[in-house]
């Protein structure tokens, strides 16, 4: 939880050092990135930065001239990108792109009824039926956890970082390297893992209980950045 809430003071904190302010006025980070958004952008151009409705793909939108970029951010280690309850993805995408039964059955078992020991109690071909369904599908589940997630209000852009240090990337570059990278984790999409949300906590509600989570490895991070970035306070 400590995470989640140095994620949403992150984006609180970059939006109040770019809302408002003229390109000069930003510090050096900030600076390149709203260059790197808005490659014409001069010294005296007013930034808007706002916070994204719920459920879109984008934290944060940002806007120069009425020309408005959507903009995922992330901060620290150990990323979870994506969170949905398991039946509505099965719903909108398990169901939609013909997940064979017995696949969809292993998924929920891994996802809302197994603990600690799932890795007992899934067969080989088990796992083996769920990795060739996730690797065919790779690429769509790729854009719905990284670009588009449920509503499809789709993120433009990755900034990896806090207001003072940051890297950043478009979200097609990302999806592309990620999709070629590798992870640790029991079931893979490319370098991304597909987990249970918290499972070694003792006690979920039964929302948490039915939740996925589709995380980022430590290889599959450096792919957006050489180190890890924390939260920490702005230098305006």
């Amino acid at each position: 939880m400590i995470g989640q809430n140095k994620g949403v003071l992150n984006e609180k904190a970059l939006i109040k050092s770019l809302d408002n302010k003229t390109l000069s006025e930003l510090n050096e980070n900030l600076k390149k990135f709203v260059k790197f958004l808005f490659p014409n952008c001069k010294d005296n151009d007013r930034i808007k930065c706002e916070k994204q409705g719920e459920n879109a793909k984008g934290d944060i939108q940002v806007i120069v001239k009425k020309i408005t970029k959507r903009v995922s951010v992330k901060i620290g280690k150990g990323l979870s990108i994506h969170e949905e309850n398991f039946y509505t993805f099965k719903r909108e995408f398990l169901d939609i792109h013909n997940c064979p039964l017995e696949v969809e059955k292993t998924l929920e078992r891994f996802i809302v009824k197994l603990g600690l020991d799932y890795k007992k109690k899934i067969t080989l071909k088990e796992e083996n039926d769920v990795q060739e369904f996730l690797l065919k599908n790779r690429q769509e589940l790729l854009e719905r956890f990284i670009k588009n997630g449920r509503k499809k209000t789709s993120a433009e852009y990755i900034y990896y970082g806090n207001c003072n240090e940051g890297e950043w990337m478009e979200i097609d570059e990302v999806i592309t390297k990620f999709s070629s990278s590798k992870c640790k984790g029991f079931f893979k999409i490319g370098g991304i893992s597909l987990q249970a949300y918290c499972r070694k906590c003792k006690t979920k509600s039964k929302e948490q209980s039915e939740r996925l989570q589709a995380k980022i490895g430590s290889d599959t991070l450096k792919k957006l950045s050489k180190k890890v970035i924390s939260y920490e306070e702005c230098n305006d």
